[in-house]
C-alpha cells in the first residue's frame, strides 16, 4: 500500500513544496495533503507520475526503509565515475586521431564529442523528471514550470552547447569530405590549422549564444501563455 509519509519524504528530498507539486500534477494542494496524511490514496496515473518525477520505483513508495536513498547515492557515484572514464577515453581517441590523421580532426572531434556527451549527460536526469510533466517544455523536453530563472538558463545553455556541438561535428565531416556548401572558406590566418580552429571556435561561440537567446525568448513567450 502506498504510504503518505513516503510521498512527503520524497517531495521534501526533491525540494518541492506542496504548492510546487500541486502545480506540476495539476491537482489542488488539499489533495496533496490528503495523500501525505494517508487519508487518500493517489490514482495509478498519479503514482506513475510521482515515480517518474522522483526517479524511483513504485515499491519505494511502499517501503519504509532508507535503502533506496543509499542505493540511489551509490548509483549516482558510479555514474559520475563512468562519465569521467568515458570522457578520458574520448580524449585519448581524439589525440590518437590527431597524431595519425589530422591535428584539426583530433582537436575539433574531441571537443565536439566531449561537449555534446557531457551536455546531454547533465540534461538526462532533468529530462527524465520532466517526462510526464504537463505544460510548456524546452527543445529537449525539460519542463519550464516551477524552476528558478538561473536553473532554466543553465538548461538552456546546456541544450545550446549540445546543438552547437552537433553542428561542429557535421561541419568537421564536411571539411574532411570537402562538401563545399557546409564549409566556410574564410582566410584570417595563413596557417591552415590556426585558421580553421579560429573559424570553428568563433562559429561555435556565436551559434551557442544565438541558440541561448532564442531559447530564452521562446521560453518567456510560452511561460506568459501558461499564466
Amino acid at each position: 500500500m502506498i504510504q503518505g509519509k513516503l510521498i512527503k519524504k520524497y517531495r521534501e528530498e526533491n525540494n518541492l513544496t506542496i504548492k510546487d507539486l500541486s502545480k506540476l500534477m495539476h491537482v489542488s494542494k488539499n489533495v496533496i495533503t490528503l495523500w501525505e496524511d494517508g487519508t487518500k490514496i493517489p490514482r495509478e496515473d498519479d503514482i506513475t507520475f510521482l515515480c517518474s518525477l522522483y526517479g524511483i520505483d513504485r515499491i519505494d513508495l511502499m517501503n519504509t526503509t532508507d535503502n533506496k536513498t543509499s542505493k540511489k547515492n551509490s548509483r549516482k557515484g558510479n555514474t559520475k565515475h563512468r562519465n569521467i572514464i568515458v570522457s578520458i577515453i574520448m580524449i585519448f581517441i581524439s589525440v590518437i586521431l590527431g597524431f595519425v590523421f589530422n591535428v584539426i580532426l583530433g582537436v575539433v572531434l574531441g571537443f565536439g564529442i566531449l561537449t555534446m556527451y557531457n551536455s546531454l549527460y547533465y540534461l538526462k536526469d532533468e529530462r527524465l523528471l520532466s517526462k510526464n510533466a504537463r505544460g510548456p517544455k524546452t527543445i529537449f523536453g525539460i519542463s519550464l514550470l516551477n524552476k528558478e530563472k538561473t536553473t532554466l538558463v543553465k538548461y538552456y545553455f546546456l541544450e545550446s552547447l549540445a546543438i552547437s556541438s552537433i553542428y561542429l561535428l557535421l561541419s568537421l565531416f564536411a571539411y574532411e569530405l570537402n562538401i563545399e556548401p557546409l564549409i566556410i572558406n574564410v582566410t584570417i590566418f595563413t596557417n591552415e590549422i590556426t585558421n580553421m580552429l579560429f573559424i570553428w571556435g568563433t562559429l561555435f561561440i556565436a551559434l551557442t549564444a544565438l541558440l541561448l537567446a532564442i531559447e530564452i525568448i521562446f521560453a518567456s513567450i510560452l511561460m506568459k501563455k501558461e499564466r
